[in-house]
């Protein structure tokens, strides 16, 4: 528009040409002017649209490792041996790891959803639903995930107890044997040292 206006003072000044072509070089700038709130507005709702979308797929991607947490909690496995009470205590841990590791990423899909809320966006209703499904959901994630530390540990020490016991009687089977027979004294004596 600046460049066809520029090609102005070649034409002559009195000429109704110039006055035509300012007419229309000011409807031009005026309709333009005019398209750019609606513009302005357009572009608003398509980034408001892109954030809601990004704020979604940020979620989903929570959802779905709360679902897969929750389905690691739900066994109620503590283990029969300590052996097994052991290793499933040490999983347990490395999955507390997992959680505190997540935690930050966690924050910032919430946080992201709380800026779209105090921006005033339109799916405000919606990201807050979503928010507070998701809060929800890590809160009991990470109550399940003491309680089982919990039930994990008592249990830990109830399969030591009885292994010490196994061990005791075992030794006291042993020892009982060893009276009961007719072992020489000295010989007794070594293998109770």
């Amino acid at each position: 528009l600046e460049l066809l206006c520029e090609d102005l003072p070649e034409i002559e000044t009195d000429s109704g040409e110039v006055q035509l072509v300012n007419a229309q070089r000011d409807d031009i700038k005026n309709r333009f002017a005019a398209l750019q709130e609606p513009l302005e507005k357009k572009k608003k709702k398509v980034d408001e649209k892109e954030n809601l979308r990004e704020f979604n797929k940020l979620a989903g991607d929570e959802e779905q490792y709360l679902k897969e947490k929750q389905i690691a909690l739900d066994n109620n496995n503590l283990g029969q041996t300590l052996m097994e009470a052991e290793m499933l205590l040490s999983k347990h841990q490395a999955f507390v790891g997992d959680l505190e590791k997540h935690t930050p990423t966690f924050e910032v899909t919430m946080e992201y959803g709380k800026e779209l809320q105090v921006a005033d966006h339109y799916g405000s209703n919606i990201i807050e639903a979503r928010l507070n499904q998701l809060k929800a959901q890590w809160d009991d994630i990470l109550q399940k995930s003491e309680a089982r530390n919990k039930d994990l540990e008592e249990n830990n020490l109830t399969q030591k107890f009885y292994f010490e016991c196994t061990e005791a009687e075992s030794y006291l089977k042993e020892i009982a044997h060893l009276i009961t027979t007719d072992t020489p004294a000295d010989e007794l004596a070594l293998k109770l040292c």
